[in-house]
């Protein structure tokens, strides 16, 4: 039914007792990445009119078992913002019905924008969610309840899917409202608790570094502990460029999926316009396939479309590129130093406050030592790199913030 311009990546075989649970038959499960409808794009969605969004990508999410977006905006009216860096993102809560007409069962919460407009925009997307007939997982109206993996019954394959997010402005707590954190501790027992509960754990990470299309050490280290703690299939997004993928002990693990549908003001960093959904096939004998099916946003009018051929197979060998480099430790490493030189000026100039004449000396490769001496320097290295300084300083950084936002 599908043309030439799907690309069956790499065929992975991972035993998951699929016979012993009386699994029926195979089992699709399409995951897609960053959804944040804006503009005309939020118009058709709330007109329930998905096929004019997501085009010719439509077959693929329909016709799986279970289709899976990252929503990256609160669904809501409200206007109270929260106290934050980087914009606030947020849709009308008519974009539900469109999603679910688009043939998604599951949208993901757990992002670094989905308090953007505090606990009651969260609140609103959770029932407008709810209402619209799409199940929701990686946020909660507390940490208890944002930390509760979400379970799906497919054809007898017990699916659990987890959701964890980096520590932006999101997270929940115990008396807060927010997302699911990662917590490598905590994810373990996550985890574990889900294996008892499913014979398949779909882990998805929103995390990484935006615009870089590799994952850093730390994310790679990560993810692969997920593996080795029972996870049957990592994704992750939130970077807004594709990444690559790598099989681990049997397993994928996709670095980044893209955007799914970002809509953004041109100027756009490079990548943001093009992105893969991943498809999960679950066989009956015990086998799973990943297929990446590559799709960009259109220029010429709002919503996405799956590439032409020519430009498939050129973004393909650049995944294939991306994960060459995953799988080279030395390469990785290099990859990832050059990236951090190009946030010296970012990183420095913003950590002490500098000016512009001050950005511009420390681009000439001059030091400000009137601001800062190194010695000041360690110091501040001290309190960020060192565990028991990091936690005082982010506990006091918070109860400020939290002062400002009465």
């Amino acid at each position: 039914m599908h043309d030439n311009t799907d690309f069956n990546i790499i065929t992975y075989v991972h035993q998951i007792g699929c016979k012993q649970q009386g699994m029926q038959s195979d089992v699709s499960i399409v995951v897609a990445g960053d959804l944040c409808p804006m503009g005309e794009t939020e118009y058709l969605l709330c007109a329930n009119q998905p096929e004019k969004v997501f085009s010719d990508l439509l077959p693929y999410i329909i016709e799986s078992q279970l289709a899976i977006v990252n929503l990256e905006c609160p669904l809501t009216h409200s206007q109270t913002p929260i106290i934050k860096s980087g914009p606030h993102l947020q849709a009308a809560p008519a974009c539900a019905e469109g999603i679910r007409s688009g043939g998604f069962d599951v949208v993901t919460l757990a992002n670094n924008h989905i308090l953007d407009m505090g606990e009651r925009g969260l609140f609103d997307t959770l029932s407008t969610c709810h209402a619209a007939g799409l199940k929701t997982v990686g946020a909660g109206k507390n940490l208890e309840e944002a930390t509760q993996p979400l379970i799906v019954d497919i054809r007898g394959l017990k699916v659990a899917i987890l959701a964890f997010t980096e520590h932006e402005f999101s997270i929940a707590s115990s008396h807060k409202a927010g997302a699911w954190p990662l917590d490598p501790i905590d994810n373990y027992w996550q985890i574990q608790e889900a294996k008892k509960r499913a014979n398949f754990v779909l882990v998805l990470l929103h995390g990484g570094n935006e615009y870089y299309p590799l994952p850093s050490p730390r994310v790679c280290k990560t993810c692969r502990k997920f593996v080795d703690w029972g996870a049957s299939a990592v994704i992750s997004h939130h970077t807004h460029v594709p990444s690559g993928v790598e099989i681990y002990r049997g397993v994928p693990i996709v670095y980044g999926t893209g955007n799914f549908l970002f809509d953004r003001p041109s100027p756009q960093p490079k990548g943001w316009n093009t992105g893969y959904l991943v498809n999960l096939k679950v066989r009956a004998n015990a086998q799973t396939d990943i297929q990446l099916i590559p799709f960009q946003q259109r220029a010429e009018q709002p919503g996405i479309c799956k590439m032409s051929a020519a430009d498939a197979e050129r973004f393909m060998s650049e995944i294939a590129r991306l994960s060459s480099v995953i799988a080279d430790e030395n390469a990785m490493a290099s990859a990832w130093e050059q990236f951090c030189k190009t946030k010296r000026e970012e990183y420095i100039s913003g950590f002490f406050a500098m000016n512009r004449i001050e950005r511009r000396l420390l681009r000439w490769g001059i030091w400000p030592f009137w601001r800062c001496g190194q010695t000041r320097v360690s110091e501040l290295l001290n309190l960020v790199r060192c565990e028991s300084h990091r936690d005082v300083l982010t506990s006091v950084l918070m109860s400020e913030l939290e002062k400002k936002g009465r």
